[in-house]
């Protein structure tokens, strides 16, 4: 994977807003102002927890939900701006890996007929052209087409199904490979051979990657950059090293606190009640709990959970602003600025 910041991004996405109506008064607010942007043979992990608008994210970057407002611009065509065939034709450039892979692909459609249905649609060669492209493309994701091609999915393990979702989003030879969660659902180990799949297939292809996951330690493999979010904010967005080793924003301190470490429990799994537990590297969060997406909080929208808000957290959002090169925040003190002599809880420091 190589960083490419020159020339075009694949995707840019500038203040990007998605809001899903309930009713005449109730609107989830799912994606709020969200800017980012993927260059060529990039990889950009997408990550939060449930809930916080990733996988929204995704879904509008394709049109599968209608952005309320904001611009997207994929390969040099702005997408929410296009109607009817062209926007049929510039969707050809961005291509999404279902988190699912068994429901993800019809049941009732053999697999050969699955992966030849987007050529098909698009008038791609041949019939004979096709199958062979079929065959070539299972070939890359490791099956063999002999034994596969003819079956169903539900004659399928789940890696094999994910396997061919690979092949049919590579069909048509997509600038943007967006991955929803490819491997939540699958066994650790199969977890393996599909993260290294994807590495392979990105530097053949030299495509663009969004890839979307809760799990930090599947991105930090796989990414270049990391992006976080928070019901539906932007808080932070970097080189996956400095994020990693240097976080900004209380909660992707608290999502990397989060990663079991395996010394960690080995040292600690036979200790009594009662007796000292692993310290976390930053404090516990506010018992206030999680906010709601209907009624989002002002402010930082973190505020409510974080050890070091303060009444600026409260009361104005923060904007996204580089710390470090090419490391951007969206906090009022990012927390390698905290003065850790004022960290004694909420109210009594910084920001989130």
């Amino acid at each position: 994977m190589n960083i490419s910041g020159n020339g075009s991004p694949v995707l840019l996405i500038e203040d990007l807003v998605v809001e899903i109506p309930l009713s005449i008064r109730k609107r989830v607010h799912a994606v709020s102002g969200i800017s980012m942007n993927i260059y060529p043979n990039e990889t950009v992990g997408l990550v939060g927890e449930s809930g916080c608008g990733k996988s929204t994210t995704g879904k509008a970057i394709i049109g599968l939900v209608r952005p309320t407002s904001g611009y997207i611009r994929l390969n040099g065509h702005d997408v929410i701006g296009l109607k009817g065939k062209p926007l049929r034709q510039a969707r050809r450039n961005a291509q999404l890996v279902f988190q699912d892979p068994i429901s993800s692909l019809n049941p009732r459609r053999s697999i050969l007929k699955t992966i030849v249905e987007p050529m098909a649609v698009w008038s791609m060669g041949t019939p004979a052209k096709r199958r062979e492209k079929v065959v070539e493309l299972l070939e890359q994701v490791g099956l063999d087409p002999a034994l596969i091609a003819d079956r169903f999915p539900y004659q399928l393990s789940g890696g094999q199904c994910q396997r061919v979702s690979i092949a049919r989003a590579l069909a048509l030879s997509p600038a943007l490979l967006i991955c929803d969660e490819p491997v939540s659902a699958l066994d650790v180990s199969v977890q393996a051979q599909i993260l290294n799949l994807l590495h392979d297939l990105q530097d053949q292809y030299k495509m663009a990657m969004l890839f979307i996951s809760h799990d930090l330690s599947v991105i930090r493999n796989m990414s270049d950059r990391i992006a976080v979010m928070y019901m539906g904010r932007m808080c932070e967005m970097g080189p996956t090293t400095q994020v990693y080793n240097e976080p900004l924003h209380p909660y992707t301190r608290m999502l990397l606190d989060a990663i079991p470490n395996p010394e960690s429990i080995s040292t600690h799994s036979n200790l009594i009640p009662g007796s000292a537990t692993p310290e976390l590297s930053s404090p516990p969060p506010s018992p206030e709990g999680i906010s709601s997406p209907l009624h989002p909080p002002s402010g930082c929208r973190f505020h409510p959970r974080c050890p070091y808000a303060d009444i600026s957290c409260q009361t104005t959002q923060p904007e996204m602003a580089e710390v470090r090169q090419r490391h951007l925040v969206a906090c009022h003190h990012p927390v390698g600025q905290i003065n850790h002599t004022a960290e004694i809880g909420l109210n009594g420091g910084s920001s989130g």
